[in-house]
């Protein structure tokens, strides 16, 4: 089951910005629900490879995305272009391409650490704009409320950008890598792993510093107050059991809204749907069907 890739130009402001999609299908049959894939900082769409080949049962075509600055997507010299007004802003116009492309009738959206701050943020700014029906996130904060932590975290985010600018794409992702968030990564299956540690030494430099500074935990407003308003939309929040600081994320996000449910991937860390593909995938069944009785 491959890809088919489509660049779709979306506009904001006085400008236009270039995404890249990918799209699978996994028969020629009807198409009842679709899913849409957002990826974490240095991956790409293609990251989710991984689940789309162990499938999800009730999932009948994938698509995902680049966000700008990785990938196949354009890297924009303007920073402005990486904030979370323009990004979530740009994201609606991609969701609203996808669900002209597609035959289903359902839409599920999956984002996944930087991807899941994206759709958490898009699920408040857009109030159902689009027909989504469901939304899973992985590992993904609403923000910071501390404005010291964030000044700090801002801090620590431009930090990372100049290294990058100033040791490379390769040297950083060596660094980056290694860092205890991230560590279980290694647990991801072969060839996946090998795959995926192989594309994001393709990405550029300049676009992930730029995402960084605009895209950032530090720099994306905190939207814990806003969460009530998750009201409509089913919403399932994973982490991995390891990853304990985004498993109380999880709980908070469940405990603040209704519609929100909270479920850990046991012996999984941060990229639990990629360390553990099947048991997230019954996971997201699971919920799916408890939603549907």
């Amino acid at each position: 089951m491959n890809w088919t890739v489509k660049h779709v130009t979306v506009h904001t402001d006085d400008t236009s910005v270039n995404w890249c999609t990918y799209r699978a299908r996994t028969h020629d049959n009807a198409i009842k629900r679709a899913v849409v894939c957002v990826h974490g900082f240095t991956g790409d769409g293609r990251d989710f490879d991984v689940l789309k080949d162990v499938g999800i049962e009730d999932i009948d075509e994938w698509w995902a995305v680049d966000v700008p600055g990785h990938g196949q997507s354009e890297r924009p010299d303007q920073v402005m272009l990486y904030q979370s007004e323009s990004v979530r802003h740009q994201f609606d116009q991609v969701l609203r391409y996808i669900r002209e492309q597609t035959e289903a009738t359902e839409l599920v959206v999956l984002g996944y650490s930087m991807g899941g701050r994206l759709v958490l943020q898009w699920l408040v700014w857009a109030n159902r704009l689009v027909n989504v029906n469901r939304v899973v996130v992985v590992g993904a904060s609403p923000g910071i409320e501390d404005e010291h932590a964030r000044q700090e975290r801002q801090a620590w985010d431009h930090n990372l950008a100049n290294r990058i600018a100033s040791e490379g794409v390769e040297r950083f992702l060596a660094y980056w890598q290694d860092i205890p968030l991230l560590r279980s990564q290694s647990n991801i299956p072969e060839p996946f792993l090998s795959e995926l540690r192989a594309r994001r030494l393709t990405n550029d430099g300049r676009g992930l510093a730029l995402s960084l500074r605009g895209f950032g935990s530090g720099t994306m407003p905190s939207i814990w107050d806003e969460v009530s308003q998750f009201t409509e939309v089913p919403v399932l929040y994973v982490a991995g059991a390891l990853d304990e600081k985004y498993v109380r994320v999880g709980q908070r996000l469940a405990r603040a809204c209704r519609v929100v449910t909270c479920v850990e991937i046991e012996g999984a860390g941060h990229t639990a749907h990629l360390e553990k593909p099947e048991a997230f995938t019954k996971a997201v069944r699971c919920w799916g069907e408890s939603i549907q009785n």
